[in-house]
C-alpha cells in the first residue's frame, strides 16, 4: 500500500508538471501574439502615409523621398509623423499641358515687407566677380542674407534667409531699378517659382548650381518669355498689362513686376561655366517643351524669379543699373538650399504632379526634412 501511495503521489506530480508546462506554452504563444500585434501597430503608426492622388484617380502612397538610402540594406524608412496632403494642394491634369507645366510647382516668398526685408543691396556679384567687392553694377539680393562678393557654398549654407521658408538659403539677385528721376526703387515683394516646365519627371537641382538668365548687355528687346515686365492689379492679383520686353507705364493703382525665367536643362557635369550660361539650356529651344538637347540632357525644375514694385513708383522711363536701360533685365541664382528640403519638394510637388503653391512652415507637403 505504501508503494502504491508513493506511485500515485508521483503520478500526480507528473500530471501537475505536464499541466504547468502546457500553461506556460499557452502563455508563451499568447505573449508572442501580443508582441507581434504591438510591433505591427507601431510599424503602421511610424510609417508616413502620404495621400497623393494618382493620374487614374486612385490614392497611392508615395514615400520614396522619405527613405534613408544611406542606411544598411539600401532603403530604411525614416520614422516620422503621419500626414495627409492638404486639400489646398491640387493636381493639375496633363490633358492641359500648358497649365500642367506652369502650375505643377512650389514657390517661395523671399521678401515680405518689414518682417523679411531685402537681403542686401550692393555692387557685388559672387558668380561673375567672386572675391571682387564693388566690381559689378548695383544688385538687389533676396534669399540668403549673408551673401557678398566673398560668398562660398559653405558660407551660404551656414547663413540665414529672408524667405518665409527658412530652409531656402539659396541666393537670388537682380539689377537695381531706378525711377526716371534717378531715385532707387526697391522691390517690396519677391518670389521664386519652381515649376515643372515639362510633362515628364525632373531631376533634383544639384547642390551649388549657379545660373544667370537674361542678358545684362542687351541693346534690343529680349525674348519676353525669358526676361520681361508686366503690370498687375493689387486685388485681385491679375494681369493689367501683359509681359513685355520693355518697362511699361502702369496705372497708378497697379504694381510693376519684373520676372526672369531660368533655363531648365543641365549638362549633368558642370555647376557653372565660363560665361555662366553654357552649362544650361532651355527645354523648349528645339520646339519640344518637354525635352532637353543632347548637350544638356538633365531636366530640372524651371525657376522663375519675380520682383514686385509698389504702385505709382515707376513709369516707362525707369531703368536698370545694368546699362541704364530696362532692356537689360537679368537674374542670378546660386543653389544653397537645405538640399534635403529642396529634394523633398521636387519629389512631393513636381514629380508627384502637385500644385503646392507658396510653401512655408505652415504650408508644406508633408513633414519638413530635419536639418
Amino acid at each position: 500500500m505504501r508503494h502504491l501511495g508513493r506511485h500515485l503521489s508521483s503520478l500526480r506530480r507528473k500530471l501537475y508538471s505536464i499541466q504547468k508546462h502546457k500553461l506556460t506554452a499557452v502563455a508563451f504563444v499568447i505573449g508572442l501574439a501580443v508582441v507581434g500585434a504591438s510591433l505591427l501597430f507601431i510599424s503602421q503608426a511610424a510609417t508616413p502615409s502620404v495621400s497623393f492622388e494618382a493620374e487614374d484617380g486612385q490614392k497611392t502612397s508615395n514615400i520614396e523621398s522619405l527613405y534613408d538610402t544611406s542606411a544598411s540594406g539600401g532603403k530604411a524608412i525614416k520614422f516620422g509623423p503621419t500626414f495627409t496632403l492638404d486639400p489646398s494642394f491640387d493636381k493639375p491634369s496633363k490633358s492641359d499641358p500648358t497649365d500642367y507645366r506652369m502650375h505643377v510647382d512650389f514657390n517661395v516668398v523671399c521678401l515680405a515687407g518689414t518682417s523679411k526685408p531685402i537681403a542686401r543691396i550692393a555692387p557685388d556679384d559672387p558668380i561673375v566677380f567672386p572675391g571682387q567687392p564693388g566690381a559689378a553694377h548695383m544688385h538687389v539680393f533676396t534669399g540668403n542674407t549673408s551673401v557678398d562678393a566673398y560668398s562660398t557654398q559653405g558660407s551660404l549654407e551656414a547663413g540665414s534667409t529672408n524667405c518665409l521658408l527658412d530652409r531656402d538659403t539659396a541666393t537670388y539677385w537682380m539689377p537695381q531699378l531706378y525711377a526716371e528721376n534717378g531715385s532707387a526703387v526697391l522691390p517690396y515683394h519677391a518670389r521664386a517659382y519652381y515649376r515643372a516646365g515639362t510633362l515628364n519627371q525632373v531631376s533634383y537641382i544639384p547642390r551649388g548650381l549657379k545660373i544667370i538668365a537674361g542678358d545684362a548687355k542687351a541693346t534690343t528687346p529680349q525674348n519676353k518669355g525669358i526676361a520681361g515686365w508686366q503690370c498687375r492689379t493689387v486685388s485681385p492679383d491679375e494681369v493689367a498689362i501683359a509681359k513685355q520686353a520693355t518697362i511699361p507705364t502702369c496705372a497708378s493703382t497697379d504694381l510693376l513686376e519684373a520676372s526672369v525665367v531660368f533655363p531648365n536643362c543641365w549638362d549633368g557635369v558642370n555647376l557653372d561655366s565660363a560665361d555662366h550660361k553654357s552649362h544650361m539650356s532651355y527645354s523648349n529651344a528645339d520646339g519640344k517643351p518637354d525635352d532637353c538637347d543632347t548637350a544638356h540632357p538633365v531636366i530640372i525644375p524651371q525657376l522663375t524669379v519675380a520682383y514686385r514694385y509698389k504702385p505709382g513708383t515707376t513709369n516707362s522711363n525707369a531703368y536698370l543699373s545694368s546699362g541704364n536701360s530696362g532692356l537689360t533685365l537679368h537674374a542670378d541664382f546660386w543653389n544653397a538650399w537645405h538640399q534635403p528640403t529642396l529634394d523633398a519638394l521636387v519629389d512631393r510637388c513636381i514629380n508627384d504632379g502637385v500644385h503646392c503653391g507658396d510653401v512655408s512652415p505652415s504650408h508644406f507637403p508633408g513633414p519638413i526634412p530635419q536639418k
